[in-house]
């Protein structure tokens, strides 16, 4: 294994550059957002859900622009309506950027919602939507847009990648070499009765 796969897996500056060129698009940091939401609690009940709905489409008709009619601030609306007192009392902001998880159950659970909100432009609000239990309204505050990495960026993800299809390649190849030099015969008629004794031993017991 150490002759035939590990001293053979040296991954060249030209391949790095001829992988990268390939699927160049692939290494590409995600568009990141800042968020303000309204969120109110979807309920359980008929009854829950009915006041639910009620409640954000009117917190909706606040904060929606509209050309003929003056819409009240998103900060103040979150203040009033939401229910999340965490994010309420600052007028509906998150902290933290929001972006897709390189963590595949995370993303997963949560790309519902960052497909809505990572497909908002800065200052846009979004339409009532319903995620995981509750209902919310978000508001883009700052947006950056998705950044190609450089070569050099990314040149050890494509080195640890190049390396691990060489490494199945090479075990594999190294697989069939040695059965083919092993010279392996099945014999059928010594199978079956292989079989057929083992059968008669548990009729036997």
């Amino acid at each position: 294994h150490q002759e035939e796969v590990d001293d053979k897996l040296e991954i060249g500056d030209e391949e790095i550059k001829a992988y990268y060129d390939k699927r160049k698009k692939e290494f590409a940091d995600p568009p990141q957002v800042k968020i303000s939401y309204i969120r109110i609690y979807g309920g359980r009940t008929e009854d829950e859900k009915k006041r639910a709905q009620k409640k954000i489409m009117e917190a909706y008709e606040k904060v929606k622009p509209w050309f003929w009619k003056k819409w009240e601030s998103f900060e103040n609306a979150a203040r009033e309506y939401s229910e999340d007192t965490e994010t309420a009392e600052k007028g509906g902001e998150v902290d933290e950027w929001i972006s897709e998880s390189s963590n595949l159950f995370d993303e997963i659970t949560t790309h519902t919602f960052h497909e809505i909100v990572l497909g908002l432009a800065k200052d846009e609000i979004s339409p009532p939507f319903y995620f995981q239990g509750s209902y919310y309204i978000v508001k883009v505050r700052e947006r950056k847009e998705p950044r190609l990495l450089s070569l050099e960026e990314s040149r050890e993800v494509i080195k640890s990648e190049l390396s691990a299809k060489k490494h199945e390649e090479l075990t594999q190849g190294m697989g069939n070499t040695l059965l083919e030099k092993a010279n392996l015969v099945i014999y059928d008629g010594e199978i079956k009765a292989m079989l057929e004794e083992d059968e008669n031993n548990d009729i036997k017991e």
